[in-house]
């Protein structure tokens, strides 16, 4: 068996980002010969029970997660503003770094959902964004724990930084986000 596991999977329920439904996600890694999938729908657990459903049906052990847009520790210098053709809408999330949190247990499930509610009531509607208090809020303590995860990509801070070859900014970003969540 394979020991590869998907740990930043978005379903079809994160518009945009995601298109097939849990369970085909399910079948498709159980076709792969994996025993473990992560869901990380964009901004919710929207799709957790029926890639919960679907994993125990196939047999395989469901990792629960959600990728987050993060407000910036310093704001991005001003752009010049693009506008949408044809009468579309920009997301303003999509050009914000982002993080992406795994619950480990039920007490890492539990923080993150007191952390996704709480950055959608703190956010203007539409677009939840987190920030690092929230993180350290909601989930700093059971992450030092162990019972949360935080993975930090190419969309975080710390991946966009080290991809501008800015290691000081890196560093920086690193350390915010140790105090924010420390353990991790």
């Amino acid at each position: 068996m394979d020991p590869f596991v998907h740990l930043h999977v978005a379903s079809g329920y994160s518009l945009r980002h995601g298109a097939s439904h849990p369970k085909q996600l399910v079948a498709r890694a159980a076709e792969h010969g994996m025993d473990a999938l992560a869901l990380t729908d964009r901004d919710g657990a929207y799709g957790v029970v029926k890639f919960a459903q679907a994993c125990q049906a196939a047999g395989l052990r469901p990792l629960f997660g959600v990728d987050l847009a993060v407000a910036p520790l310093e704001p991005p210098p001003a752009a010049r503003r693009r506008t949408p053709a044809r009468g579309g809408a920009f997301d303003r999330t999509d050009a914000l770094p982002r993080i992406t949190l795994l619950a480990r247990d039920g007490r890492g499930w539990a923080a993150l959902c007191r952390l996704v509610s709480a950055t959608h009531l703190a956010g203007e509607r539409g677009a939840p964004v987190t920030s690092l208090d929230l993180v350290a809020e909601h989930a700093g303590a059971v992450a030092q724990d162990g019972a949360l995860a935080v993975l930090l990509g190419p969309a975080s801070e710390l991946g966009r930084a080290l991809a501008q070859k800015r290691p000081d900014l890196a560093a920086a970003h690193l350390l915010a986000l140790t105090h924010a969540v420390p353990g991790e």
